[in-house]
């Protein structure tokens, strides 16, 4: 469990991390790439995600209406993470 609150975090390159629980609450990780990351319980609010790879990333629920997602990358299934708060079932 850590925390990146507030955070200028831009382009950073994370790779191979456990980032569960970890608090991301208004940090900028802008073209950030997080590269086999278990985001298992991590917080994300009003954080700047634009241009993002998450791609081969894990368990995270990012709610899109309260984080800039623009053009952040994402891959499936783990891209249903985004429509957690919508309590819909995608099969």
């Amino acid at each position: 469990m850590g925390t990146f609150y507030g955070m200028k975090l831009k382009k950073t390159k994370f790779v191979s991390c456990s980032m569960m629980e970890t608090d991301f609450t208004e940090a900028d990780m802008g073209q950030t790439l997080l590269d086999d990351c278990d985001l298992s319980k991590a917080v994300f609010d009003q954080t700047n995600l634009q241009g993002a790879d998450l791609r081969t990333s894990r368990q995270y629920i990012i709610d899109p209406e309260n984080n800039n997602i623009k053009k952040a990358s994402f891959s499936w299934p783990a891209v249903t993470g985004l429509l957690v708060k919508y309590d819909i079932d995608v099969q």
